[in-house]
């Protein structure tokens, strides 16, 4: 603790000037595709691409988040495009819409699977960061380095955040810092968020409105309704190839 304060100590010149307690992120969530593809994966590496990209943003105040998948209205081809489909399916499908009350510490996961809305609800839990003591800039903000090895969920985690927003908020289900999450690695690149836009702005009344649409679920019930369907693909799957080489026979 006693290190803690000295380092907030020193970082206090670098934000003196005021801080920010409400605005904007825009995330790029980079994910190695690669990564799992060994051994007799590895074959696939042919045709799947390195990476995958989407954008996702963060709106915050000091009481509450959300983050959700990032559609840029100036740019986005519109409805009629197939890109901007699969932007839509990677990024909100994928994610979903993450509302956290850090008044209430508790959070509001809205997610959507085989055509069904669901909800997951719960409390907000503290991460037991080690902050290192490690300090850097980015994106203009001074920023300092905090790791956990999540050995539950088999995650190595790097966050850098800043003092200079304290607002316990970041992408995806991180935060419980400090100060907001700029940059998140998760083992080791695996999957990286870093910030392409951070504005000072006052999020709208409606941008932070908690999600109340779709089914009630504990995030357990979601998890096994999940790993369940993955099983049946990847059975179906293996069942096709048998029956597919036995023709080949």
């Amino acid at each position: 603790m006693k290190f803690l304060k000295i380092t907030f100590l020193l970082f206090l010149p670098l934000f003196s000037f005021g801080q920010q307690l409400e605005g904007t992120v825009i995330y790029e969530q980079t994910i190695d595709l690669h990564r799992n593809l060994t051994g007799e994966r590895e074959r696939f590496k042919n045709f799947v691409p390195k990476s995958s990209s989407t954008q996702f943003e963060l709106k915050f105040n000091g009481a509450a988040s959300m983050f959700k998948a990032f559609v840029d209205e100036e740019n986005d081809p519109g409805p009629g495009s197939g890109r901007g489909r699969r932007f839509r399916f990677f990024g909100a499908g994928a994610e979903g819409d993450m509302y956290r009350n850090f008044t209430e510490k508790r959070f509001v996961s809205s997610r959507e699977f085989e055509g069904k809305k669901y909800l997951i609800k719960g409390e907000i839990e503290q991460t037991p960061w080690k902050i290192t003591g490690k300090s850097r800039e980015i994106a203009g903000l001074p920023c300092m380095q905090a790791i956990y090895d999540d050995t539950l969920e088999q995650k190595q985690l790097t966050a850098w955040f800043t003092p200079a927003i304290p607002v316990p908020a970041g992408p995806s289900t991180y935060g419980q810092l400090p100060g907001l999450i700029i940059a998140l690695d998760i083992n080791d690149g695996e999957i990286v968020f870093r910030p392409i836009k951070i504005e000072k702005d006052v999020p709208k009344e409606k941008d932070l409105n908690e999600p109340r649409k779709g089914k009630e679920i504990s995030n357990e019930e979601f998890k096994t309704m999940l790993e369940t369907r993955m099983k049946e693909m990847r059975e179906q799957r293996e069942k096709e190839g048998g029956a597919r080489r036995e023709r080949g026979n």
